[in-house]
C-alpha cells in the first residue's frame, strides 16, 4: 500500500498537509483527531478504494501505516 496515496485522503480530514502527516502518528493521542474524524477518515478510505470496512478492522486504522497493514489484509481476504 503506497503510504503517501493514504496521506493524500487521510490529510484532509484531519485538516493538515499530506507532508505534514507523520505516517506512524496515532490520529487520536498524536494528532488529537477526535471520532467524527476517525468516522471520516474510514469514510474517506472506503470511497476512494471503493469497498466497505468492517467495523472490527476499522478500529485497528489508527494511523497511516496501520491503514496501509489494515487495507492489505482485507485486500488479502476478497482474494
Amino acid at each position: 500500500m503506497e503510504t503517501e496515496k493514504l496521506k493524500r485522503i487521510i490529510a484532509p480530514v484531519l485538516g493538515i498537509l499530506p507532508e505534514d502527516l507523520p505516517e506512524h502518528a496515532d490520529f487520536y493521542s498524536e494528532l488529537c483527531a477526535d471520532s467524527a474524524e476517525g468516522f471520516r477518515i474510514i469514510t474517506a478510505l472506503e470511497t476512494a478504494f471503493e469497498m466497505e470496512i468492517p467495523a472490527a478492522a476499522a478500529k485497528r486504522i489508527t494511523s497511516v501505516s496501520r491503514a496501509a497493514e489494515v487495507l492489505e489484509e482485507l485486500w488479502k481476504n476478497e482474494r
